[in-house]
């Protein structure tokens, strides 16, 4: 717990040997923490509050990440959570298993080799804020459980995986071209279950850009409240 920051980006952050952890600031500056032990060193967070207008940073240096607790940030406080693989081992996942929400602030979720999972719980919500997830290494892999939702509010939703992308339901009053963009290089777009609509983006001149591999939709279509889209697939066809 702090009141003016827990660590400065760059060499100020908080290097960190442990298994879990949970940070609190009040009052100005950042949350920047960086878990440092050796190779596949995995970190819980249980929890991570911004009740003041900056940033949180959490990644992992060779491990997987994993949101056990409610991170949040206020104001355009942004939000980064990153699962790095300095070993190359391709297992080390980001989880997200509880809410993570800021108001303004760009929320970047990413796992540099390996897959960004969220659990029904881990629901992504901004006001005004772009939500960026990455799983875009070899094989990655991003994966909804059914009843997880992705809401940036009046911004943009970018997802971008090597491998398939399954969906619970992505939302946004946002308008214009790649209001939210769904991108996977080497695999398929697939409906996640049907607790929300999987993409719902329908504000006038709202533009979804849809691109898969292996098919967008092919076995059980995408439920959708959308404007505009605009869906290429090399194979497996196209359901909506």
């Amino acid at each position: 717990n702090a009141a003016t920051g827990i660590g400065v980006a760059g060499a100020g952050d908080i290097d960190t040997d442990v298994t879990t952890v949970t940070a609190t600031n009040s009052t100005s500056n950042d949350i920047v923490i960086y878990e440092v032990n050796g190779a596949d060193n995995d970190l819980s967070v249980l929890g991570a509050t911004q009740t003041t207008a900056g940033n949180i940073d959490i990644q992992t240096a060779d491990g997987s990440l994993t949101i056990d607790g409610a991170v949040s940030a206020v104001g355009a406080g942004t939000i980064t959570l990153v699962a790095n693989d300095a070993a190359t081992s391709f297992n080390d996942d980001l989880a997200i298993n509880a809410t993570v929400t800021s108001v303004n602030g760009t929320v970047t979720l990413t796992s540099i080799t390996n897959d960004v999972t969220f659990a029904a719980a881990g629901d992504v919500t901004t006001t005004s804020g772009l939500v960026d997830v990455n799983a875009s290494g070899i094989g990655g892999l991003i994966t909804m459980t059914d009843g997880a939702v992705i809401d940036a509010g009046d911004d943009q939703i970018d997802m971008d995986a090597h491998g398939s992308i399954t969906l619970g339901s992505l939302a946004t009053t946002r308008t214009g071209d790649d209001t939210v963009t769904v991108t996977s290089v080497a695999g398929a777009i697939v409906d996640g279950g049907d607790a929300d609509v999987d993409i719902v983006a329908d504000t006038v001149g709202a533009i979804v850009d849809l691109d898969a591999a292996t098919g967008i939709g092919a076995a059980n279509a995408l439920e959708t409240t959308i404007a505009t889209v605009e869906a290429n697939t090399t194979t497996g066809g196209v359901g909506l």
